[in-house]
């Protein structure tokens, strides 16, 4: 995830139109044939006859680059979008709940193997439009973390946070207080024992039914 979040204002939309093309191509041969311009009138993206156009481009020729995806120019169409493997390797896209399924029948399911489900809500109300790169990245990475669990409680600190998903540390700031702002987490500041000392650490819980109402308009 890291490479769709770390780089500045050319990720603004990277995690958004990746995500958007996974929920689009759930079945059949994971593919799809959506235009640029299209894409950005679905994010709600600035300009979408122009700036959003061109980000979108920008984006998908990013994820081809980390092959998160393969395109296939066509006549007189927008490009073929083909979803890959999410690890970045290349390969065919095969569902994570079938990946899963088969590594967990092996006995070879590894932390890193396991996934999520992202509520429907989040596709339906637009929170994929509304929240900010950051604020998505926390939202799945919290949810990895306590395996989607609504009302899980879960510490952490910025620097573990960095360590474990690679996305720096104001990142991760930013995002969990637009999500705060939103209800979708709530925050608290704890002690946690150390053998010379009390450090500060953040406490997270998850509101997911929140995703099942639309979010707050941005003021202003």
């Amino acid at each position: 995830m890291a490479a769709l979040v770390n780089s500045g204002r050319a990720s603004a939309t990277r995690l958004k139109v990746y995500l958007g093309i996974v929920c689009l191509t759930t079945g059949g041969d994971h593919a799809c044939n959506t235009s640029a311009k299209k894409w950005a009138v679905l994010l709600d993206l600035p300009d979408p006859n122009g700036r959003g156009t061109r980000s979108i481009r920008n984006a998908l020729k990013h994820l081809e680059s980390v092959r998160l995806v393969r395109r296939e120019a066509q006549a007189a169409e927008p490009h073929r979008v083909t979803l890959l493997r999410e690890d970045g390797s290349g390969a065919a896209y095969t569902p994570s709940r079938k990946i899963a399924t088969e590594l967990r029948e092996e006995q070879k399911l590894l932390p890193a193997d396991q996934f999520i489900l992202i509520p429907p809500g989040f596709w339906k109300n637009g929170w994929l439009a509304t929240l900010s790169t950051p604020a998505i990245a926390a939202l799945l990475a919290l949810m990895h973390i306590t395996r989607g669990g609504e009302l899980v409680k879960w510490g952490l600190t910025y620097q573990q946070a960095a360590d474990i998903y690679g996305f720096s540390g104001d990142t991760w700031g930013r995002g969990v207080r637009e999500l705060a702002d939103h209800g979708v987490v709530t925050v608290t500041k704890t002690k946690s024992e150390g053998f010379s000392y009390k450090r500060r650490r953040n406490e997270y819980t998850l509101k997911l039914k929140r995703l099942n109402s639309r979010p707050k308009r941005p003021s202003g």
